[in-house]
């Protein structure tokens, strides 16, 4: 879950953009163009994206792994210039800021030389990849672009609820208050860890994506403009704290075993180390361990580590299992 903390007596706003921004699709399309189970709804663009995709193209992918941490610098905010701001604030990114981001990211995944050597700000390796961004979008983005804008302008038509059904948050656009709620003057939202936003006098900024899946994005560095980027085309995935009904309880269980089909609902709920599992259950370690293995052999989840942990999240596969979603 997401936490929002605004000012509970002089509240920051909430800005909703109207439009997709260039380089978070860049991100996000990229994460969608490396999945396996990426929907139906994408397999022809990924089809013809992935077989016109040149090198530089695919180490700029190696930037933005499918899962996990993806560094911050990628996604400079864009404001009336579009992508042409954005590639030139990406080109403008303070060294320090790109090895701090790609640090992290080294944490979790293994750094190819040109990685590396974009980490140390060696030669001209911004304007390089700012260079490879555009041709990226140009491939990939630019011949979608219309039918993108028109997908999230027909959806956010709806506007914003002044008062919504019960259990949904007021004052966010339509397709993101099925997922958040307000408690007094923190703004909930599912995400896939536990994490604290302290807006402290800046306005929050809602951005709509056409490839944003299952759950909004934030910034990792709390420093950085507060902007959560949500998903517009598909439904958020399976909602922290839903309940199976009872018919589709009793089929997962019979299909994976009471505990296994325990530990799946677990995962969709929130991302839980091994050790947590097996708290969180009731079952010892090892058998935390085997389950999530399972799992994870079966294309039901995916693991990552953080830290001195392995954390387990669901996959698109494991959410429309849970669902009963026939695509």
């Amino acid at each position: 879950m997401l936490h929002v903390h605004f000012n509970g007596k002089r509240p920051e706003r909430i800005r909703c953009a109207a439009e997709p921004d260039p380089m978070w699709e860049v991100l996000l399309s990229l994460h969608t163009l490396q999945l396996h189970h990426a929907g139906a709804r994408h397999n022809q663009w990924r089809l013809r994206v992935r077989e016109r995709m040149s090198g530089p193209m695919w180490r700029l992918a190696e930037l933005a792994p499918p899962r996990g941490y993806s560094p911050d610098f990628l996604t400079p905010v864009c404001g009336p210039g579009g992508l042409e701001e954005g590639l030139n604030s990406l080109v403008s990114t303070p060294p320090a800021y790109v090895r701090r981001d790609l640090g992290i990211l080294a944490m979790q995944q293994r750094l190819s030389a040109p990685v590396r050597s974009l980490a140390r700000g060696e030669g001209r390796m911004l304007p390089q990849l700012a260079d490879t961004v555009r041709r990226y979008f140009d491939l990939a983005l630019a011949p979608e672009w219309e039918a993108i804008e028109g997908t999230l302008r027909q959806t956010l038509s709806r506007g914003v609820p002044e008062q919504p059904s019960p259990g949904r948050a007021a004052g966010v656009p339509w397709p993101l208050c099925s997922c958040a709620r307000w408690r007094g003057s923190v703004l909930e939202v599912s995400y896939p860890l536990e994490r604290h936003l302290h807006l402290e006098g800046r306005d929050l900024h809602l951005i709509p994506s056409f490839f944003c899946r299952r759950y909004p994005i934030a910034f990792q560095d709390p420093d950085l403009p507060p902007v959560l980027v949500y998903p517009v085309a598909e439904c958020l995935d399976f909602p922290r704290g839903q309940q199976l009904n009872a018919s589709r309880r009793k089929a997962l269980e019979k299909l994976l075993g009471g505990t296994r089909a325990a530990v799946l609902q677990t995962i969709a709920a929130n991302t839980y180390s091994t050790s947590e599992l097996a708290d969180r259950l009731g079952i010892s370690p090892a058998s935390a361990s085997e389950h999530a293995t399972v799992l994870r052999a079966s294309g039901l989840t995916h693991s990552r580590r953080d830290r001195n942990a392995i954390r387990h999240e669901l996959t698109e596969l494991g959410s429309r299992l849970l669902l009963g979603d026939p695509e």
